[in-house]
């Protein structure tokens, strides 16, 4: 029968029009049969807040979790104690919060932590300060749009200069809506034109950036690209205020 409801509760969050934003589990006891349910909050829409404490995960449990944790992008607290998790399983929390900037609150979890820090102190001391600065990271971070999260998730968004090129993108779509009222003129077809040649030169300096990364991570490379990536930002507000008639 449980594990029945369990599929039950996976289809329900999966649901594109589900209401559910919270869910707690605490204390369920539900050991390895809840690993289904985990790994269905990566792909889950709805859900803002899930407690999943006391269920006696383990480490397998905090595996899922931290592959949840990488493509969710609506999740803001998770509460995650009495799961026998380990040093390893926080590690993997860890570094699944590398690629989240959604997740806000994750309370400690005292009772694994006193458990995993007599088995690998180190590990889990490192482990839970990383896990604190992502978590405060995020809290302190420019709140996104769906969209932009879900981009800056899975790592279009590398550098200061390519937000750069990402804002003037968005300043141009704005003038564009703009002119959408008026007759389709040259001001139009110009905006348009800026505009793909932007997300087109947004498009180049990604792959730019991972060919500097692999030659030096702040070699003359990554430094030419930052000072192109000035340029570009000063050419474009340029060429908008001339054929935009900005002031």
């Amino acid at each position: 029968v449980l594990e029945e409801i369990l599929q039950k509760l996976v289809h329900l969050v999966q649901e594109e029009e589900c209401a559910l934003q919270s869910l707690s589990l605490a204390d369920s006891r539900l050991r390895h049969r809840g690993t289904v349910l985990v790994n269905a909050l990566g792909s889950n829409a709805c859900l803002r807040k899930v407690d999943l404490s006391g269920n006696l995960l383990e480490d397998s449990g905090a595996k899922m979790l931290s592959k949840a944790l990488q493509i969710n992008t609506t999740l803001r607290s998770v509460t995650w104690d009495r799961n026998n998790t380990t040093g390893v399983g926080f590690q993997d929390v860890a570094r699944a919060l590398d690629h989240n900037f959604t997740l806000q609150y994750m309370p400690l979890p005292l009772c694994d932590i006193s458990q995993a820090y007599r088995g690998s102190p180190e590990k889990t001391e490192q482990a839970l300060a990383k896990i604190q600065r992502a978590l405060l990271r995020n809290n302190q971070t420019q709140r996104f749009s769906q969209k932009q999260a879900l981009r800056l998730h899975q790592g279009l968004v590398t550098s200061t200069a390519e937000q750069v090129m990402e804002r003037l993108c968005v300043r141009v779509q704005q003038q564009l809506c703009v002119l959408k009222g008026c007759e389709d003129g040259d001001e139009v077809q110009t905006a348009r034109q800026i505009l793909k040649e932007a997300r087109n030169s947004r498009a180049l300096y990604q792959s730019l950036c991972e060919l500097a990364h692999v030659l030096s991570v702040d070699g003359p490379v990554k430094q030419r690209l930052d000072t192109l990536a000035g340029e570009l930002a000063k050419a474009a507000d340029k060429e908008l205020q001339v054929n935009l008639g900005l002031p």
